[in-house]
């Protein structure tokens, strides 16, 4: 006798939201430490670090965001449309817009 196989929606189910919420929440601590890794500072004062522009500091801030805009489009892809990434691309995109604030204001005092 082969037992039957037995197909479980219910950890599929559980893994949307892990999944959906968790990897752009994630990605946050990951886009923070990319800059400090590659030692790319925005003023060189005399630490002999890589001068980047502003740009790529607004990419790292906004690149949790595109990883949840991926997901959102993977998962409209798929025929499954995920709330926790459209949650999480809110998230995301605060968290960016935050930054790039705090970044200003520290601009501003230097």
């Amino acid at each position: 006798m082969v037992p039957e196989e037995v197909n479980d929606t219910t950890t599929t189910k559980t893994m949307h939201p892990l999944i959906g919420l968790g990897v752009p929440i994630l990605s946050i601590p990951v886009a923070f430490m990319i800059p400090g890794i590659l030692n790319y500072c925005e003023f060189d004062f005399g630490s002999g670090c890589n001068v980047v522009s502003d740009g790529v500091f607004t990419f790292f801030s906004f690149l949790p965001f595109l990883v949840s805009l991926a997901m959102i489009s993977y998962s409209i892809l798929i025929g499954e449309k995920s709330l926790w990434a459209k949650i999480s691309a809110v998230l995301t995109f605060m968290y960016a817009v935050a930054m790039e604030l705090l970044r200003l204001v520290v601009l501003q005092t230097i």
